[in-house]
């Protein structure tokens, strides 16, 4: 399970911060060829923003005719998912998850105990906490290089993130840590997709991500390598490469497209 933490010191500001944070919900029709315009005439004909004086942060596409709606106010985006449940009977709405960004941090000291390792990194680089909010997701053990040090993987708001990130290191027990975005999208280990695992996949047979075949990765024997991202955009972006392996993801340039759009979401770029 994740280490939360939330410092007593600053829990009233962590609250403040959260109250103030985006509200996020999904707009899909069931009619997945729909255009996303439709779509949005549809959503103004029932729930017009001014009438019911919202306060919308920002509208992104998404797949299939969807968009994503983000509210500086939960109560906004609760009126909006309510009105449409009850007056767009064609459509589906859900709540989406808050997403946070995320953070590696390299170089820890592996002789501070694990359940201090979170004081540490707020408690020495409070100046870059907006809030004391901090979620560690993940730990390594060791660096491959040295097994005397360690990285883990953290989840902190964005303020501290773009801190952070801006400072590109952190001082944790009398150490500089170096410190990378981790921010990623997830894939499929099965059909090699986006946004979800292997066991929530529905594809009925596996894709290799070496060489785009039907079959898994340990049975492949091709010789050459194929991105299957790549390779099925090759109609609408001819000069698009594909000669890499779907895990390659500073070369897939899907899977690139696809973390920007992520990060537009987490970071509320436009």
């Amino acid at each position: 399970m994740p280490a939360c933490r939330i410092c007593d010191i600053n829990i009233k500001d962590f609250e403040k911060a959260q109250n103030k944070s985006k509200s996020t919900v999904i707009l899909q029709p069931k009619d997945t060829k729909q255009s996303i315009s439709t779509t949005k005439k549809d959503l103004l004909s029932q729930v017009d923003p001014v009438k019911l004086n919202l306060d919308v942060a920002c509208v992104k596409p998404g797949r299939n005719g969807s968009i994503i709606i983000s509210c500086n106010d939960t109560d906004d985006s609760n009126k909006i998912k309510n009105l449409v449940g009850e007056k767009l009977t064609d459509y589906n709405v859900k709540n989406l998850p808050s997403l946070k960004p995320r953070i590696r941090i390299s170089g820890i000291d592996k002789d501070i105990p694990d359940e201090e390792v979170v004081d540490y990194i707020v408690g020495e680089n409070r100046s870059l906490f907006s809030t004391e909010y901090i979620c560690v997701l993940k730990k390594y053990l060791s660096l491959r290089n040295n097994n005397k040090r360690m990285q883990a993987i953290v989840e902190v708001d964005l303020g501290s993130y773009s801190n952070i990130t801006n400072a590109g290191k952190l001082l944790v027990g009398y150490d500089y840590c170096k410190v990378w975005d981790a921010i990623e999208v997830r894939r499929c280990f099965k059909c090699s997709g986006f946004n979800h695992m292997s066991g929530q996949c529905t594809a009925k047979s596996p894709i290799c991500p070496r060489c785009a075949g039907a079959h898994v990765l340990k049975d492949c024997q091709s010789e050459s390598l194929k991105c299957t991202h790549c390779s099925s955009h090759k109609d609408k972006n001819p000069d698009i490469s594909d000669n890499h392996a779907a895990w390659d993801i500073d070369k897939c340039s899907v899977y690139q497209n696809q973390l920007q759009k992520l990060k537009a979401l987490i970071l509320d770029t436009k």
